[in-house]
């Protein structure tokens, strides 16, 4: 189950690296860059992805859990976040332009599937170059 301790705790982890970081480099200007989405209204389970529809809710769930995590430790640290969650709208699996994978087949299937596609992470690549304007 997704809830507010385990959102809090992916926050605190995120919030450590931030510190971290800071601490070793404290003139970096530091970044976070959230998940493209991989669920959203047009994805259909058993058909755009292997699930059924209570696990479909179940990973929707945790998809914002991820997206709320990222936001409280940009909050909390003062530093930017790139919210390639709310860009990537509309663009999930079922889509008709995806920036995700599905499932893959072969030797791609553990590396790839559900991960970004050459589209997706070119849009968050113009996103980050435009924020950091390079």
């Amino acid at each position: 189950a997704v809830d507010d301790a385990a959102i809090s705790a992916t926050a605190a982890g995120l919030i450590d690296v931030v510190t971290r970081i800071d601490d070793r480099a404290p003139r970096a200007r530091i970044v976070l860059v959230d998940y493209l989405p991989l669920f959203g209204p047009a994805t259909r389970a058993g058909r755009d992805v292997p699930f059924d529809d209570d696990a479909l809710t179940t990973l929707r769930a945790l998809q914002a859990a991820v997206e709320e995590a990222f936001g409280r430790a940009a909050d909390k640290t003062g530093v930017e976040l790139l919210a390639a969650s709310e860009l990537g709208r509309g663009h999930e699996l079922g889509s008709s332009e995806a920036w995700v994978s599905g499932v893959l087949e072969g030797m791609n299937a553990v590396g790839g599937s559900f991960h970004p596609n050459a589209v997706g992470m070119a849009a968050v690549g113009r996103a980050l170059a435009e924020l950091l304007q390079l």
